[in-house]
């Protein structure tokens, strides 16, 4: 299986890791950045425990941030 993150989601991290640097400080861009790495991980490991939002996308939300991204999953056949 592969996943296939919306086309946006690096800019959009970049846009939220510099709000959270820039407001609470860099422990908090990092604490939100390493938050990221843990669902992104999660995704990896296991993408179906995600919930569909729109024709196939299904999203994953931080647990202490206000953030989200969507994602596809596609079959690859050997």
């Amino acid at each position: 299986m592969r996943i296939i993150f919306h086309q946006q989601i690096k800019r959009d991290l970049r846009a939220a890791l510099s709000f959270y640097d820039t407001e609470g400080g860099s422990k908090l861009g990092d604490r939100f950045f390493a938050e990221v790495g843990v669902i992104v991980a999660e995704v990896s490991r296991n993408p179906r425990m995600f919930h569909f939002v729109d024709e196939g996308l299904r999203r994953a939300a931080l647990t202490t941030f206000p953030y989200h991204f969507l994602f596809l999953t596609v079959q690859v056949e050997s």
